[in-house]
């Protein structure tokens, strides 16, 4: 099914869930299903950039210049990712901005309502993170298989207000609703490991943590979230 066709059916799917329970047509239940609705078409170009990577390493391998290719995968580690709202540039990066606000139109809604439903996501607060988001935003848009490691902070970095004349710090709780654009990989954990040191084994360095958390049930668990570009490839 095309992206315009997916979208219009999740903004009659969000009015008819609506009039079923004798409520209005909130824009965070309208986010919340356009969000669902660009994921799809999204994941596909993810998957294709992916693919396209791998098919390019196989052909550089059977012609046995894989040692020198000129082929690469960006891995960028970042503590905060600055990465603003998101589905504005998944609209724009799938070409349904102007569909989706006519549909919105046609059943009394407002797209400016919708975007401004979507939080911040709070998983960085100053210039490092705001600059690895544009690195990510760059990947995407030209096309490179890349990825952005980072930390998924459950109550954000934190949310400053001004007591008495002074700044405090207060958990910034962004994800009390969900974050309708991230994949949960449950089978996916890794161990928390704290301190340690770094040892050279030959050429290569190697980290070993002084401190493991071993239960698995404070293991970090994998969440995807996948980067649009506004040539219509995504990361």
């Amino acid at each position: 099914m095309p992206a315009s066709d997916l979208l219009l059916a999740a903004v009659e799917e969000a009015q008819t869930r609506a009039r079923a329970e004798g409520v209005g047509l909130a824009p965070a239940a309208l986010l919340r299903a356009v969000a669902q609705a660009c994921r799809g078409p999204l994941e596909a170009r993810w998957a294709r950039t992916q693919a396209e990577d791998g098919l390019h390493l196989q052909a550089l391998s059977a012609s046995g210049t894989a040692g020198v290719a000129t082929t690469r995968r960006v891995h960028y580690l970042s503590m905060e990712f600055l990465m603003g709202r998101a589905l504005h540039n998944a609209l724009s990066a799938l070409n349904l901005r102007d569909g989706l606000e006519a549909a919105l139109q046609a059943q009394g809604a407002s797209l400016a309502d919708v975007l401004e439903a979507e939080g911040d996501a709070a998983l960085g607060n100053g210039g490092l993170g705001r600059l690895a988001a544009c690195f990510l935003d760059s990947f995407a848009e030209l096309g490179l298989p890349s990825f952005g490691y980072g930390m998924r902070y459950r109550y954000g970095m934190f949310a400053q207000r001004i007591v008495d004349g002074r700044q405090s710090e207060v958990p910034d709780d962004w994800m009390r609703d969900g974050n309708p654009w991230e994949i949960l990989r449950p089978e996916v954990r890794y161990p928390v490991h704290f301190g340690g040191r770094v040892i050279q084994e030959g050429v290569k360095r190697r980290w070993v943590p002084a401190e493991t958390v071993a239960r698995s049930s404070q293991r970090a668990h994998l969440h995807l979230a996948p980067m649009a570009g506004r040539l219509g490839t995504s990361d």
